[in-house]
């Protein structure tokens, strides 16, 4: 709750102030045009580049979770302005977001990935609800079944990925999630790139 309640705040920032404060078109010379779509997919790949590799850095060098617990942060403050300054980041790259909270808790408040990810889909939920209610003048009928599929996909997946989960060590996990993030924003980046 410390770091989910201020994110509302900081995705209201990112959502209202920042990216319309954005023109469409950002750089337009020598042939390359850079939109505001292509420059937040392009940060958002970045981040996931640095995320992940701090993921893979903590896996490789981390003891084993039977060997070394985890001492979460309970400094309150120091939460709510970490989960501010995330949730500015996620609302202003869009859900796609979502892959940094997990890296945030596990980096930045010390959290064993396994409750990361469980605290994450909380907090993505909370921030998705927060977001679709402010946007949903804008929503399309049509778009619902869509959502309803992804849904259902999502959820189904989230059972298969914690029984596949149960029985790894942690820095496995850590480091099996940080290569998945690099290979996904080496794959963003590649085709932003190609849009310029």
């Amino acid at each position: 709750m410390y770091f989910a309640i201020p994110s509302f705040a900081g995705i209201s920032i990112a959502r209202y102030f920042l990216l319309p404060s954005l023109p469409n078109i950002l750089i337009s010379n020598f042939g390359i045009t850079l939109t505001k779509s292509i420059f937040v997919m392009i940060v958002f790949s970045i981040i996931m580049v640095f995320s992940s590799w701090t993921m893979i850095r903590s896996g490789n060098s981390f003891a084993e979770e039977s060997l070394k617990p985890n001492s979460i942060s309970s400094n309150f403050l120091n939460i709510g302005f970490k989960g501010f300054t995330v949730s500015i980041i996620t609302g202003f790259v869009g859900a796609r977001g979502g892959f940094l909270i997990i890296p945030s808790l596990v980096i930045l408040l010390n959290f064993p990935i396994r409750k990361a990810v469980g605290t994450s889909l909380a907090i993505i939920a909370a921030n998705s609800l927060f977001g679709f209610a402010i946007s949903f003048t804008s929503a399309q009928n049509e778009s619902c079944p869509l959502l309803l599929t992804i849904s259902v996909l999502g959820i189904a997946g989230m059972f298969l990925g914690r029984k596949l989960s149960s029985g790894m060590y942690e820095r496995y996990l850590k480091s099996g999630f940080g290569y998945l993030v690099l290979i996904i924003a080496s794959l963003i980046l590649w085709d932003q790139g190609g849009r310029l």
